[in-house]
């Protein structure tokens, strides 16, 4: 039946398969919209799912035919992943919409606090300065002046001091109003109890 590979390879996992190609084919080309799958949406999914239960129940063959696309797909004879650098050359990615920001390694941290500062600050610039359209964007240094480690993990709420420090820092070398501080700025409180001591 051609049913089933049909949705298995190109309706739910085209990028599996790509993947599977990729490490028997050499000369093959990656293309993203062979990694992307003709079901992307979790009811369409859901369908797809219920369609081969249902094209599989009571039916000897077609669960052998599955099983056999499914281990080809999942289990192969390569050694099982132990790097902590892995990074997938191939993934599904929509045709058109917006997907977030792409993480280079272990740059989730970054991602992170980027897609939460960077909104207010646009929105802050759009209202109070007029000049949300003249933001160039260039390549920076972030971590106390070194090039950013894309394998290397931090804490997010480290990186989001140094990045409103160094913003600042640099906007006040300008004679400009430190913006994110302004904006997304704030106090710490810590307050010490003594055991057995009335006094704070």
């Amino acid at each position: 039946m051609n049913l089933i590979p049909n949705l298995i390879n190109h309706f739910l996992f085209p990028a599996s398969r790509l993947v599977k190609k990729l490490n028997t084919t050499p000369d093959l080309q990656y293309n993203d919209e062979l990694a992307s799958g003709i079901c992307s949406s979790p009811d369409s999914i859901q369908a797809c799912y219920k369609l081969l239960n249902a094209l599989c129940v009571g039916v000897k063959e077609n669960i052998e035919i599955l099983s056999e696309l499914i281990s080809d797909i999942f289990y192969n004879d390569e050694p099982p992943l132990v790097e902590w650098e892995y990074y997938p050359h191939v993934g599904p990615r929509p045709t058109r919409g917006y997907v977030g920001l792409k993480n280079a390694g272990a740059t989730c941290y970054m991602n992170a606090v980027l897609q939460q500062v960077i909104p207010n600050i646009y929105i802050y610039l759009f209202v109070w300065y007029k000049m949300a359209d003249g933001i160039n964007s260039r390549k920076v240094n972030l971590l106390e002046g070194q090039q950013v480690n894309l394998r290397e993990q931090h804490d997010a709420f480290e990186f989001f001091n140094t990045l409103v420090d160094s913003v600042d820092e640099g906007l006040k070398a300008y004679n400009a109003t430190p913006i994110i501080s302004k904006v997304l700025g704030g106090s710490f409180a810590d307050q010490k109890i003594c055991k057995g001591c009335p006094h704070r």
